[in-house]
């Protein structure tokens, strides 16, 4: 199976050389085209740093990070803000929705960047948001809707050019169990067969979603846990559980 991600003695360090912060340490790691990656760890194992490295929004202290095999160069801005904009879509914890716009707005500010017709992203956008159950919500502003509505739009958004890889960080962190269960169905259902979701999250549900969970500690990938399909997610939950007690998170 191709990969989509590949990173090569991937370092992230804070701080000067006699004072450095590792965050994450000589990381390699390969994510596989057309699965749902999930990346668990306990606060300040570096796995939230590493998402935004892999997204470019970030750069490394040492290290490659290749996309789709093309590697990622922060010295051109220019090159590199296309390069997400049509590679990958970032949902946030925190939806980052601006206030002042609909809903539909702010799926078509995102839109309106990549090189399509208006009319192709407005068509698109409103099947996004049919799919995510949020079309009527359209004209409504995000103080006027749900947490689980402004993450589902801010699904849409990241979804909305097309984007090979889909990067989550904790999209479900603020919301309740229930609403929780609700976007992740929406994202998975979103996903088309050849996209890749790259996925941070503290939550054993939210996990059991993806093709594989890959644990982090002190900035290293320590172990991997892969699904097969058909595995329902009870039986995933299960074995999960008893993998997390092994590292006592």
């Amino acid at each position: 199976m191709a990969n989509i991600i590949e990173t090569k003695n991937l370092k992230k360090a804070f701080g000067q050389k006699n004072r450095e912060v590792v965050v994450i340490d000589q990381l390699n790691l390969t994510i596989p085209k057309g699965k749902c990656t999930m990346i668990m760890g306990s606060s300040g194992s570096g796995k939230s740093t590493l998402l935004y490295l892999l997204s470019g929004m970030d750069d490394p202290t040492e290290g490659t990070i290749k996309i789709d095999g093309i590697a990622l160069d922060s010295s051109n801005e220019q090159k590199m803000s296309s390069f997400r904009r049509n590679k990958i879509g970032f949902v946030f914890q925190d939806h980052n929705l601006i206030s002042s716009l609909t809903l539909k707005e702010n799926i078509l500010v995102a839109g309106y960047l990549s090189k399509e017709s208006r009319k192709m992203v407005r068509e698109r956008a409103h099947a996004l948001m049919e799919k995510l159950g949020i079309a009527p919500l359209k004209n409504r502003y995000p103080t006027q809707v749900s947490g689980g509505q402004k993450q589902r739009c801010s699904i849409v958004r990241a979804m909305i050019n097309q984007p090979d890889i889909i990067m989550a960080d904790e999209p479900t962190g603020n919301l309740n169990s229930s609403t929780s269960t609700q976007v992740l169905d929406s994202l998975v259902k979103a996903k088309h067969k050849d996209q890749s979701i790259v996925m941070v999250t503290h939550d054993p549900k939210s996990a059991c979603y993806g093709d594989r969970i890959l644990f982090m500690r002190d900035g290293k990938i320590v172990d991997s846990l892969i699904f097969e399909e058909h595995i329902a997610k009870e039986e995933r939950y299960d074995v999960l559980l008893n993998l997390l007690k092994k590292y006592s998170w």
